[in-house]
């Protein structure tokens, strides 16, 4: 009947039943305070209902902006990620040129050189960790061929 009378009035404005939501609006509702309230405060008083919506406002904001700042520690991240990400599906070359695109010459430089230093001590630990490695091995043979059978079970 609403609508039908504003329709008759020749005004775009209609009244609709559907949630925000419902009808795309993305906005949020906002708060009815109702007869009550609105005269209380035309009257310059303060009520409970006023005080507890200002409290619930506030905490509204609140949130809003926590979620504000997570959203944007998100995409900071994303960011992050999406520039150490390599290209695989063209050629090693290329990936590493469009990954070194983003950096500085410098900034590439010396990624360059702590890539190859952590090569180089690998490297040069290879032969030692294959040591260790042997001479372990050799301590746990030893080891079993001292104990005897009997030693597991011994009382």
């Amino acid at each position: 009947m609403a609508n039908h009378a504003l329709q008759h009035a020749n005004v775009k404005e209609r009244v609709d039943h559907r949630t925000l939501e419902a009808q795309g609006i993305e906005r949020e509702p906002t708060i009815h305070l109702g007869p009550a309230v609105t005269a209380l405060q035309r009257r310059g008083a303060r009520s409970s209902v006023e005080r507890r919506i200002e409290w619930e406002t506030r905490e509204i904001a609140q949130e809003r902006l926590e979620l504000a700042a997570e959203i944007g520690r998100m995409a900071k991240e994303q960011r992050d990620v999406e520039k150490s990400i390599l290209d695989l599906s063209m050629d090693i070359g290329a990936a590493k040129r469009e990954q070194s695109k983003s950096l500085s010459p410098e900034q590439t430089r010396q990624q360059a050189a702590e890539r190859w230093k952590a090569y180089r001590e690998r490297e040069r630990n290879k032969p030692h960790e294959l040591e260790k490695s042997l001479e372990q091995s050799k301590d746990r043979s030893k080891d079993r061929s001292r104990d005897g059978p009997d030693d597991d079970f011994s009382m």
